[in-house]
């Protein structure tokens, strides 16, 4: 008898830490969340603020995070992203809850118990257009990979660009001062 319950709670150990491997995923390889989570339930919105409608060539942005979904999560598990740029760099700002992984920031073991991660972007030295792509997991906490909600993001950003109209006002201006220079030492 005694030799049934323990293999009972050996069993019952091994299927908790099986499921819990799921759950608690250590960060997402890409943006194909679906390659892991089946039977997805519904969508899930991705709210992404800090980035700007053009940005500035070099600088850093820290850009949040924020899924948004109708499902609830029962357990630790609440959801989980990743997050890639076609140019700059995406950098780890909160080492606890993120991870960079390849060329995607993503989440920790610990950051998948939230809904709102940030990340800090540093845009490109030379102005291109870039995209952001985010892909992200709503989880309803259950330490399984099926009943989730999931959803993608993508954000263009063009470059900011000097103004034409200060170039042809600085030209305008250094030929008032040729113009002047001449008529003055005349």
């Amino acid at each position: 008898m005694k030799f049934k319950v323990l293999v009972f709670y050996v069993l019952l150990a091994v299927c908790v830490a099986m499921g819990s491997a799921f759950a608690l995923s250590n960060g997402a390889p890409d943006l194909k969340c679906a390659k892991c989570h089946k039977n997805v339930v519904g969508t899930a919105d991705i709210k992404i603020s800090g980035l700007p409608e053009k940005y500035k060539p070099g600088k850093e942005y820290t850009i949040e995070i924020e899924i948004l979904s109708s499902v609830k999560s029962t357990g630790f598990s609440q959801g989980g992203f990743a997050i890639e740029a076609s140019a700059g760099e995406l950098k780890v700002v909160d080492e606890k809850n993120t991870l960079k992984s390849g060329k995607y920031v993503t989440h920790t073991t610990e950051g998948a118990g939230k809904r709102k991660w940030k990340v800090v972007w540093q845009a490109p030295d030379k102005p291109v257009e870039v995209t952001i792509s985010v892909s992200a997991i709503a989880s309803n906490g259950d330490a399984s990979p099926a009943n989730d909600a999931m959803g993608m993001k993508t954000v263009k950003i063009k470059p900011e660009l000097p103004s034409k109209t200060l170039g042809y006002l600085l030209i305008i201006i250094g030929i008032g001062l040729l113009v002047f220079a001449i008529l003055y030492k005349g």
